[in-house]
């Protein structure tokens, strides 16, 4: 029991690091410009990249950042991976909500 629990805590901690790299070093969508939408009436959100402005990796290309097979990855890491992955979207959103919210108030 105790091995497995090592062994699963080793690997949330490589997910939080590969996904954390991945999130900070997100290449600007390149349909949208990073807007996230394309402009004009009426605005639409961006296809290419739901509207996030970022274009995620491949599933191939985590899998080879994380080290493992892509149907190893698709079948053992890939749900962990976008649960990771999408909280450090969540604190990014929410610092940013935060931040508007004290900077609308004058401090």
């Amino acid at each position: 029991l105790h091995g497995r629990l090592k062994q699963k805590a080793g690997a949330l901690q490589m997910a939080i690091s590969v996904a954390l790299v991945e999130h900070r070093d997100s290449s600007i969508c390149k349909t949208c410009n990073g807007a996230g939408e394309m402009t004009g009436p009426p605005r639409i959100v961006c296809a290419s990249c739901d509207g996030a402005g970022t274009r995620p990796l491949s599933g191939r290309q985590r899998a080879k950042r994380l080290g493992r097979s892509h149907s190893s990855y698709q079948r053992h890491w890939r749900q962990l991976y976008e649960a990771v992955f999408m909280m450090f979207y969540e604190w990014e959103s929410e610092v940013e909500r935060h931040l508007k919210k004290r900077l609308n108030r004058g401090g």
